[in-house]
Parts: structure tokens; sequence; C-alpha cells
């Protein structure tokens, strides 16, 4: 999976990310010069760390998010942040300085060389490093469905294991969401729970679900009217009715989508109240 460029809405893309909820100061481009050394909070230098992260500059962030962790060792967002980076780095693609892994030397301009035995192992124990921060995470907070998510992408022996976790704790946070009309974080959470079920190679079981709707499973007076759509297709519309400003429907739309990707949850869907 891709490590998303965070938005520069800082505490939205954090909820996000991590689902999990932080209380955060503001965001200036810099910490404020009134502050001394030991005057410094551990969420100071995590802000810092998300803001080099959307610069791409994850070399830095991993920086902030060591101080963060040195001074707060129970601060599971600084973990599960550090722990995308290192994912990235094994991706390929782990700063916009051109920095190269170890092993490897630009002879051209368009030409990267990497001797294959020092990078593999450098990528092994970079994925360890990963592995190790996410588990971190999760020991922290036990609910970190986003932490279970990327570790079981990166894990073998219990990669099942992890995905299903993370798939549960998804479901449990989505009627949340959407009660609290937090559409976008409501989103994210479908789309990852899709992520999941292609990771999980799924699809089959997914196409049986479809079938097994009835016309009308969020109890919708719209709902008959869209039992053939697919879940990525109402999600779509849903985002559509966000823009205009109808919720109502947004709300409706992202249900019926969840129905679809779940039927062990359409009751739970039922309880959502879509306000205006």
């Amino acid at each position: 999976m891709s490590y998303k460029k965070l938005s520069t809405n800082l505490f939205f893309a954090c909820l996000i990310l991590g689902l999990n909820t932080i209380n955060l100061i503001p965001v200036k481009a810099e910490l404020s010069p009134i502050k001394t050394q030991k005057q410094i909070t551990a969420t100071d230098w995590f802000i810092q760390g998300l803001m080099k992260v959307n610069e791409e500059n994850y070399n830095e962030a991993i920086k902030f998010f060591n101080k963060a962790i040195e001074l707060n060792p129970e601060y599971a967002q600084a973990y599960y942040q550090r722990g995308l980076i290192h994912t990235k780095k094994i991706q390929g693609n782990s700063s916009n300085s051109g920095e190269l892994p170890p092993g490897c030397e630009r002879v051209e301009e368009v030409q990267i060389i990497c001797q294959f035995s020092i990078t593999a192992d450098w990528r092994e124990t970079t994925k360890q490093q990963a592995i190790k921060d996410f588990t971190q995470a999760i020991q922290i907070n036990p609910q970190y469905a986003a932490a279970y998510h990327h570790r079981g992408l990166l894990q073998q022996e219990d990669k099942s294991k992890d995905f299903e976790q993370a798939r549960n704790l998804y479901w449990e946070q989505f009627p949340k969401y959407l009660n609290q009309q937090n559409y976008q974080g409501a989103d994210n959470i479908l789309v990852s729970i899709q992520q999941l079920d292609a990771e999980r190679q799924n699809l089959d079981k997914l196409e049986l679900v479809l079938k097994e709707i009835p016309e009308n499973p969020v109890g919708s007076s719209t709902a008959s009217g869209d039992r053939k759509k697919t879940p990525a297709k109402l999600m779509e519309e849903a985002r559509l009715a966000r823009r205009k400003g109808d919720f109502r429907t947004a709300c409706e739309k992202y249900k019926q989508a969840a129905s679809r990707l779940s039927k062990n949850d359409r009751e739970k869907m039922k309880r959502v109240n879509c306000r205006k």
C-alpha cells in the first residue's frame, strides 16, 4: 500500500491515518520561539514530524518522531508514523532529496546501480523496523486498526490474522464516523476495507455477498434502485453528494456501500442515523 501524502490539514490527516483521536496544538510553520528546549512537548515534535512528512522530507520526519518518542515512549501515533516511513523506504522512495539506499550508487543522471546483497539486507532490516513500530503502536493502543493493517501488509505468518483484526476494528469505527457526520473519515475506512479485501483475495466472497443483499438492505427508500451498484460506485456517489452539501444522501450511500462490503454489519448500519 502506498504511503499517502498528508493534506495540509494535519489535524484531519492524523485522525484518518491513525483512526484515533488525539489532542493537538495549533499547527504553525515552526515551533514557537518563546518555548525553551525543556518546554517543547512530545506533541510539538510530532507535529513537526507530520509537517516534514507533508513536505516528503522523511529522514527529517523520523528525527522529529524519534524526539516525540523520547519524551513520550507511549506515543502510539509517533510509532505508527515512523513505521509508515520505514515502509515507504523499502518501497524505494524514501526522500525528495535523492538519497539512495545502502549498496546503491548513481553512475549517471538516470542510472542507479545497487549491490543486491547489501540492498536486500537493508530492506529486510528496514522492514523489521517498520513491523516493530507498528507492533509497538498496537501494544500501546490495541484498537489501532491502521497499525494492524500496515503490519499485516509487511509480515507473512500472521498476515491473515492482522487483516482480520484490522477489518473488525474498521467496522466498529465506521458507524461512529457516520453518526458524527464525519463522512471523509467514513470514506477512508471503506477504502481501507476494500484494500484489505483485495489483499486477502476475497473478491469472490464479495460477489457472493452482493447476490445475497435484499432489495432494501439499509431501510432507505432509494436503496432498491441502487442494489446492483458496486461499493465503489456508491462511494463515488456519496462523495458527489458531499460536494453538493447533501450529507443525508451521502450518509445513505455510505451505508449502502458498507452493507455490500459486509453482510455481518448490516444490522449495525441500520442503527446509523443519517441526519440532514
